[in-house]
């Protein structure tokens, strides 16, 4: 057997699962980064639309309004995305094997 077997070398297997958590740590922090640049410029945009809109006064601008609707909708999607509401969260589900709490509630690697 190879020295790199897992039935016969703890370490490598403790290697695979350290480089599997690394590897979902980044696409994790990456996706998080991602949507916080998405809800700052939705954010900014919709400030900058209404603020358009309530200058602009009784006129009906559509363009604006279509902008601010819809920058404001991004907004909201971007926040549940980083927190869901209750509703929204698993519930009954069971945590995948490769879950970093579900690891390291175990005993031992």
């Amino acid at each position: 057997m190879s020295e790199n077997d897992p039935k016969k070398n703890i370490g490598a297997a403790i290697s695979l699962v350290d480089g599997i958590l690394d590897k979902l740590l980044d696409i994790t922090t990456h996706l998080d980064s991602q949507t916080n640049i998405l809800v700052g410029i939705s954010s900014g945009v919709f400030a900058l639309s209404l603020g358009q809109l309530l200058k602009i006064g009784s006129e009906q601008n559509l363009p604006l309004v279509v902008l601010a609707v819809f920058s404001a909708a991004a907004a909201l999607v971007g926040l549940f995305a980083i927190h869901p509401p209750k509703a929204m969260r698993k519930r009954g589900q069971k945590e995948s094997l490769l879950y970093q709490k579900h690891i390291a509630s175990y005993a031992s690697a």
